[in-house]
C-alpha cells in the first residue's frame, strides 16, 4: 500500500498509537519518506523505543531525516505525527509491506464514526480475500 500525507499548517499531534495491532516480525514494515523537510517543528513522526517489545522506554525519539532519506519502522511500535507549528504543510509518503490478513488496528476514534467500515468496504474491493 503507498499512501501520501499533508500535515496542515497549525495542525494538532496525533494520539500514539500502532498501525496494527498483532506483533511480530512479518506483520507490516513502514517505510516513510520525507517530500518536504520533515523538521521538529512541522509534523514528523515521533517513535517511542521498545514498544514494539511491550516495553516502555519514558522518553519518544522524533525523526528528522534529510530530505530524500527514507524512515523504516515495524509498524508495531507505538508512534504518533506531531504538531505541525509552521505556515506550511508538511508532505510525506508512505509505504506499507503487510502480511496478507493483517490489517490495521485503527479504530472509529482515531478518523470518525465511518473510518473503520470505509477501511473495510474499500479493502473488500482491493482484495476480497
Amino acid at each position: 500500500r503507498v499512501l501520501v500525507t499533508k500535515t496542515p499548517p497549525r495542525s494538532p499531534p496525533q494520539r500514539r498509537h500502532r498501525d496494527i495491532i498483532l506483533p511480530g516480525p512479518a506483520a507490516q514494515l513502514t517505510i516513510q519518506v520525507g517530500l518536504t523537510q520533515l523538521l521538529a517543528n512541522n509534523g514528523p513522526l515521533g517513535y517511542f523505543p521498545g514498544s514494539h517489545l511491550m516495553q516502555t522506554p519514558g522518553y519518544e525519539v522524533v525523526a528528522n531525516p534529510p530530505l530524500g532519506s527514507v524512515v523504516l519502522y515495524d509498524s508495531f511500535i507505538d508512534h504518533r505525527g506531531l504538531e505541525n507549528h509552521t505556515e506550511t504543510d508538511r508532505y510525506a509518503m508512505y509505504y506499507e509491506f503487510e502480511t496478507r490478513g493483517i490489517f490495521s488496528g485503527y479504530t472509529d476514534e482515531h478518523f470518525g464514526h465511518a473510518a473503520a467500515a470505509h477501511t473495510r468496504a474499500f479493502r473488500a474491493a482491493i482484495d476480497p480475500e
